[in-house]
């Protein structure tokens, strides 16, 4: 997701958002932090999922997901 794309839908860095995978239901909470220093080979103008998220979430790149503000402020599982 493009930081550009959760600033349309409402989100800002800081905030909890709850990612769905809706093919497996699992589903994870995490704060949409933004990577300014120390990222070698990610770029500042994505939002990029870390490997224990994607493990927990077991979506794979193609699966639809939904992402939402969470009830609550923090990380999950």
């Amino acid at each position: 997701m493009l930081p550009s794309t959760a600033k349309r839908f409402g989100f800002n860095y800081g905030d909890y958002l709850q990612v769905d995978a809706v093919e497996r239901g699992t589903r994870i909470v995490r704060q949409l932090v933004a990577c300014n220093r120390g990222c070698s080979g990610m770029r500042g103008s994505h939002i990029y999922m870390d490997n224990e998220s994607a493990y927990y979430l077991m979506t794979e790149v193609r699966d639809e997901v939904s992402v939402r503000l969470a009830d609550y402020a923090f990380d999950s599982p």
